[in-house]
């Protein structure tokens, strides 16, 4: 399986400790290159309607293989297994690195592809085309206003520009991005949130595929419902609205992304996120009724104020300094830090998933690094992880 080396095999199908899926395959992509053994993956996604490696998996496998100079092994589509292996005579990536997947949501691709830019190739600036805001994933917005200041208390910078949106079936956003250590550093610092102090300020931004009515009409009901939480009553609000006014996608007549950030004077952010969409049968379902479009896609931006409002004041409550969607991205990158790193967050009896045990499962796996979970005050968990203290050098070909 592996030649003359031995590599590390996963299970890419599920395991006892993390589910299968496509989680697995951007997990592995992201940290192969921290040893230089190689990494095999058998029986990818093989529970699902459509096993195998799929068009945005196959893309991530590209891309990160120019960034960290992977050999791959089974690279193609509907692909079960894969192999990578560091290619130490690989050369250097070009400076912008384009990966165009249609319709794939470009942070899944962003998961898989930015420690791999971060360590093996800070001068690159990576550009990747697709949906910037598709159900299920967090919206590009959650880069910029989330991910981007968490990843600044580590010491990494994030440059982070969108020049275009795009809304599932149609894709056809972009996203730019750099990332490295700040200037000085050979490694990320151990970071550790586990109080979150005052409510220092609300970032919202709203992005819309329709007519700017609608988000003023969504941006509306956010600001009145948002202020209906206790703790965020006497906070300042900045929102943002953006769109692609003169785009309507072929399926969806109208859809609308949001993604809010609380930030707290302790560093913390908090964030939760939603995205409707007003169906083109829908809509002509309505019509005959004696509707009409404007009614529906009012009524879903409501519904959408009133679910993101709900979410937030949940994740206020329990108490925890980061949510269960950016703990998951966070697990790779207190992993690669430098010394023990805590942060508190949510119960896990509230989890809608999977992801965050199988991110720590497949982290440790191939990184090396120790996980420990343990019960805090009023039911979160505390996540403590004795990171690596990866370097910019840990692949000899840099």
């Amino acid at each position: 399986m592996f030649g003359v080396r031995e590599g590390i095999a996963v299970n890419a199908g599920g395991g006892q400790d993390w589910e299968g899926g496509g989680q697995v395959v951007r997990l592995v992509l992201s940290l192969a290159w921290v040893d230089s053994r190689p990494v095999h993956l058998h029986s990818i996604r093989a529970s699902r309607p459509k096993p195998g490696l799929q068009a945005q998996h196959l893309g991530g496998a590209q891309l990160t293989q120019q960034l960290a100079g992977y050999c791959l092994t089974g690279a193609k589509l509907d692909s079960k297994d894969l192999t990578l292996d560091i290619d130490e005579d690989a050369p250097v990536t070009p400076l912008t690195v384009t990966e165009n997947v249609a319709q794939g949501a470009v942070t899944l691709l962003l998961q898989a592809s930015l420690p791999a830019l971060m360590f093996c190739a800070p001068a690159t600036e990576m550009v990747l085309m697709g949906g910037t805001d598709n159900p299920f994933v967090p919206p590009v917005a959650h880069v910029a206003l989330v991910l981007r200041p968490l990843l600044l208390r580590f010491g990494a910078q994030m440059d982070v520009t969108v020049p275009r949106h795009g809304f599932f079936p149609s894709g056809c956003g972009e996203l730019r991005v750099q990332a490295r250590l700040q200037e000085g550093r050979t490694k990320l610092q151990a970071v550790t949130m586990l109080e979150r102090g005052d409510f220092v300020q609300m970032h919202v931004q709203i992005v819309s595929s329709s007519q700017v009515s609608y988000s003023t009409h969504l941006r509306n009901e956010l600001e009145r419902k948002l202020k209906t939480i206790p703790q965020l009553a006497a906070v300042p609000m900045n929102v943002m609205v953006e769109g692609k006014y003169d785009v309507i996608e072929p399926a969806v007549e109208a859809q609308c992304s949001v993604q809010v950030a609380v930030t707290t004077s302790t560093g913390c952010v908090l964030s939760v996120n939603g995205l409707c969409a007003c169906h083109e049968s829908s809509a002509a379902q309505q019509r005959g009724k004696g509707f009409v479009l404007e009614n529906a896609i009012l009524g879903a931006t409501t519904s959408l104020a009133g679910q993101v409002a709900k979410d937030l004041k949940a994740l206020i409550n329990c108490g925890a300094c980061v949510d269960e969607f950016t703990a998951d991205q966070l697990i790779a990158y207190i992993a690669l830090a430098e010394g023990t790193s805590r942060i508190l967050i949510p119960p896990m009896s509230e989890f809608t998933s999977q992801h965050l045990p199988t991110a720590i499962a497949m982290t440790s796996l191939l990184t090396g690094a120790v996980f420990r979970c343990t019960l805090a005050k009023g039911g979160c968990q505390i996540i403590e992880c004795d990171g690596i203290g990866a370097s910019g050098t840990h692949i000899e070909r840099l």
